[in-house]
């Protein structure tokens, strides 16, 4: 039979030449265009060439059963996702589990309602249109997602990202991330750093960073001063995110001689002056995340720093990654790490290789993961 081929197309698989005849009989209402084989062998070169959008399928056959032919069809990334409707004589409990576990998505016992077999017949067949019409949305979501991400990447990239003085692991749990780190000099020569982490991760915690770094470097780039950056932010993220969405950060004003220092910390973890290969101070947050709320305390910690020491700003997910008994990776771990690398006896990549043996192998990390080394 052959009809249009805007039709959807059903394989009828049966060696017996009266099922057939009925089966076309009872189908012929819903205007499909139906394809038959009378042996297992026929019904998988027919599935090759013309790929059916359902198939009912005969387990009493000889050579090739039923159950066979079902296993051939799933083990086919290109088939395995065909519907199968077993239809048969055997009509034991036993005989419908199989075929169900078999990846067949119904079972009809003959001899059969004619009512019944068109039912879920079309039945299936506007599931199948369905999943279809749900994997084309998903991928025009995805495509649209990558392209996205693009952009923020794009952004995120940006070329008044000056990377003089900073060295990092960046790690993100996916193509887009929600830590952001940003750094530019004022015409004064003073240094302005923010490492910031959205809630949450991916896409949804990426789509911040470009209303930070627009206002970060616009403001850098007049010579106003980092509490004016920090009290801006908030005011900004506060306007504009969701209720619930936010953004920890660590904002840093470097004198231009290098030896003075002010922090702000907002809800991060504490940042770790290091001087001679050793923590010299720990720096905890004192100040509320950027857009949470309305507020306005602004004092910064200032600090007097010495020439070759180095300040090191994390995100959480370094120390929130977890083994395979669900202990995290920790700060001590991660200081005992951090004076190696402020020693030289490591770089900083190794700490990337070092949380990979920590987590369970095969295990994806937990979060996004930024770690920077401000040398003074």
């Amino acid at each position: 039979m052959i009809s249009p081929s805007s039709q959807r197309r059903v394989l009828l698989v049966d060696d017996d030449a009266q099922s057939i005849r009925l089966l076309l009989e009872v189908l012929r209402p819903l205007d499909l265009d139906l394809l038959v084989a009378t042996n297992g062998h026929t019904a998988l070169e027919i599935i090759a060439q013309q790929t059916p959008d359902l198939v009912l399928l005969d387990i009493m056959m000889p050579d090739l059963n039923g159950y066979d032919v079902c296993r051939a069809i799933k083990m086919d990334v290109e088939t395995r996702d065909i519907p199968i409707i077993f239809i048969s004589a055997m009509s034991e409990t036993e005989d419908e589990s199989t075929g169900l576990k078999l990846g067949a998505v119904d079972y009809i016992a003959k001899p059969f309602h004619f009512d019944i077999v068109r039912s879920r017949v079309k039945t299936h067949l506007e599931l199948r249109t369905a999943y279809r019409e749900l994997a084309r949305m998903n991928q025009g979501l995805l495509d649209e997602r990558r392209l996205i991400e693009r952009v923020l990447a794009n952004t995120r990239e940006s070329e008044q990202f000056d990377r003089r003085s900073l060295a990092t692991y960046v790690a993100p749990k996916e193509t887009s991330m929600g830590d952001i780190l940003l750094a530019a000099f004022r015409p004064d020569g003073t240094q302005h750093i923010m490492l910031g982490d959205f809630t949450g991760h991916g896409l949804t915690a990426a789509i911040g960073g470009p209303l930070v770094a627009d206002l970060f470097y616009a403001r850098t780039a007049r010579n106003d001063s980092m509490e004016t950056i920090v009290e801006e932010t908030n005011a900004k993220l506060f306007r504009t995110l969701p209720e619930g969405m936010f953004m920890a950060a660590i904002f840093l004003e470097i004198s231009p001689d290098r030896r003075r220092i002010i922090l702000w910390n907002c809800g991060m973890r504490e940042a770790y002056l290091f001087r001679g290969g050793r923590c010299q101070e720990k720096l905890p947050s004192t100040h509320f995340p950027r857009g949470l709320m309305q507020v306005s305390e602004l004092s910064g910690v200032e600090l007097d720093v010495c020439i070759d020491d180095k300040l090191y700003l994390y995100s959480d997910g370094l120390v929130e990654e977890m083994d395979a008994e669900k202990r995290m990776f920790g700060a001590e771990r991660l200081l005992q790490w951090l004076q190696k690398i402020a020693r030289g006896e490591e770089m900083l990549d190794c700490l990337g290789d070092e949380l990979a043996r920590f987590r369970p192998k095969g295990e994806p990390q937990g979060d996004d993961m930024f770690l920077v080394e401000v040398r003074l």
